[in-house]
């Protein structure tokens, strides 16, 4: 397919195809996690599929920051909430990050994700192996979700991961259902 792209990797007998797919019609991208346990025991693995957000702006050190961000169960994913200048006309929109199975936990923050002195380079939510569920306002907001696998010998499982912006919570929902 077109506007795709896969990367392949291995390492202590776990082998990952990480595909990331931007579809023509709506502003979002998908992205495939497949994961196999290629060794002979059973395997415990946490996935943090996480991003950074232009969506709400430029970071303002004196928390100029106004927007909202929070886990969403309907949506089974994190939403930042935003009112912004969109073709001419102020439209409230969501920036989200949903993914296909039951979230194990989340984060909204930047804080929570690459820490208050960090990077995504060297992110405190891969050292610390797990979120932390922080929702966020008045911050530099991100989006982080978590989904931890037990996988036996041989067993392979797959995620998705959608994230886009819509302009109603409906719209976003309708939008992680169609991919």
């Amino acid at each position: 397919r077109r506007g795709e792209t896969t990367i392949y990797t291995e390492r202590d007998d776990i082998s990952s195809e990480f595909c990331i797919f931007v579809p023509r019609e709506e502003p979002c991208e998908i992205w495939t996690l497949l994961l196999k346990n290629n060794s002979n025991i059973k395997r415990e693995l946490t996935a943090l599929m996480f991003l950074g957000s232009g969506f709400d702006a430029d970071y303002q050190r004196q928390g100029y920051n106004t927007e909202v961000a929070s886990f969403n169960g309907e949506l089974n994913g994190v939403i930042i909430e935003k009112t912004a200048k969109f073709n001419g006309s102020r439209r409230q929109a969501q920036g989200f990050m949903a993914m296909s199975d039951v979230v194990d936990g989340y984060d909204c923050t930047y804080n929570a994700i690459v820490g208050p002195y960090g990077s995504f380079a060297y992110p405190t939510i891969v050292e610390r192996g797990h979120c932390t569920s922080t929702e966020g306002c008045g911050e530099k907001l991100g989006y982080a979700l978590e989904k931890r696998f037990i996988l036996d010998a041989g067993e392979e499982k797959e995620i998705a991961v959608i994230c886009g912006i819509a302009f109603s919570m409906e719209e976003a929902v309708a939008m992680k259902c169609k991919y």
